[in-house]
């Protein structure tokens, strides 16, 4: 183990430890970080990269991230792993948003309103089907009961 205190009036120790001691969950673990309540930087030419706050939030790029995982700025993101998780990827604006991998669906939400929107998709996925078949016409003019045009 080794433990290095800074020269501070509140002095920060950082810790790295190679044993079964009591920073570490099991035997012959690793340990590396604080002993004291203060974040963990990496940092480049004396400048911080990258934050792992005493909340558990990391930051790559940001001193100050918001979210468990904060990434600013318009970045490419490459992920390998799939499942039947909805993947999001979205601006720091929130006005880009992205779904990857199989999707899985529940009750996002219950209204009792109107819902408006400038864009929606709705997918379907031939392997999740059987028995597909042409539907016969008397089915079709049910749900279709009525026909009009706008006024002008």
């Amino acid at each position: 183990m080794m433990t290095l205190t800074g020269s501070n009036t509140t002095p920060v120790q950082f810790q790295i430890q190679v044993h079964n001691g009591n920073r570490s969950t099991t035997a012959n673990a690793s340990w590396i970080g604080n002993i004291t309540n203060n974040d963990l930087k990496f940092g480049v030419n004396n400048s911080t990269s990258m934050i792992l706050t005493t909340t558990g939030r990391l930051g790559l790029g940001t001193t100050s991230p918001s979210a468990p995982l904060h990434v600013p700025g318009s970045n490419s993101f490459v992920f390998g792993a799939g499942g039947t998780t909805v993947y999001r990827l979205r601006t720091d604006s929130g006005a880009t948003e992205s779904a990857l991998g199989p999707n899985t669906y529940s009750v996002a939400g219950i209204f009792g309103g109107y819902i408006a929107c400038t864009a929606m998709a709705m997918t379907s996925d031939r392997r999740l089907k059987k028995n597909i078949q042409s539907c016969p016409i008397d089915r079709v003019k049910r749900l279709y009961d009525s026909c009009e045009k706008s006024v002008s």
